[in-house]
């Protein structure tokens, strides 16, 4: 069961809300990079999450089974070089994916002011048009 702190839980009721994606990487090299679908960047624990229109969540699958949960993204080369993807650089990296409230941005990712989605692996990493 997700835990959400009172303003969250509340902010969720409104009509209108102020809720943004984040995705925090984690790579194996222990780099670590912040990623938002916000149109500005934020910083949130002291990790820049860049306002990115190059990262697409594209597709999920959730179950109640053993079934291994899955997360499409489609990125644009803004963030690495082909050389590194084609080297595995960002094979095994750890994916938090996030949703917080752009208007109040929260201290860090464990409170109740963030709904974390997703918590995974980077899997296979495909080219698609050259």
């Amino acid at each position: 069961m997700k835990v959400l702190s009172v303003g969250m839980a509340a902010h969720y009721q409104l009509p209108v809300t102020h809720l943004a994606e984040g995705w925090r990487v984690t790579r194996l090299d222990a780099a670590l990079f912040g990623f938002s679908d916000h149109d500005l960047d934020v910083t949130i624990d002291g990790v820049l999450y860049r306002a990115s229109e190059g990262l697409q969540p594209t597709a999920a699958q959730s179950t109640d089974t053993l079934q291994v949960d899955t997360l499409d993204v489609t990125a644009f080369l803004d963030m690495t070089t082909e050389a590194e993807m084609a080297a595995g650089i960002w094979d095994g990296a750890e994916v938090v994916h996030f949703e917080f409230r752009w208007d109040s941005l929260p201290a860090n990712l464990t409170g109740g002011d963030v709904l974390v989605k997703r918590v995974g692996v980077v899997g296979e990493i495909t080219r698609e048009n050259n």
